[in-house]
């Protein structure tokens, strides 16, 4: 404990496997979309979705996975809007 009565935090402490697992895939569906890879993005996404659409990760994945069907919509890749906000609509 330090002097002012709080625990120190080990800072080598290494974080949860399956949080960081979950959060770099996250940020690898982010980069392959700002890449202009939406079905690489997509496959990271869904993956996400699938294991627990109640965690906070699966979270912004749906909210991810929103930004690129109304991309999609914009671009007239109407179809795969469709089947994307029908996924979406399904998680609920």
């Amino acid at each position: 404990m330090s002097a002012n009565g709080q625990e120190k935090q080990n800072p080598r402490t290494l974080p949860k496997p399956r949080a960081t697992g979950r959060e770099g895939r996250l940020r690898i569906a982010r980069s392959m979309r700002h890449a202009g890879h939406y079905y690489q993005a997509l496959h990271f996404l869904s993956d996400l979705l699938v294991e627990d659409s109640t965690d906070a990760d699966a979270r912004a994945a749906a909210e991810e996975l929103a930004s690129i069907a109304q991309e999609c919509e914009r671009r007239g890749f109407v179809y795969t809007a469709f089947v994307l906000y029908r996924q979406l609509e399904r998680l609920q």
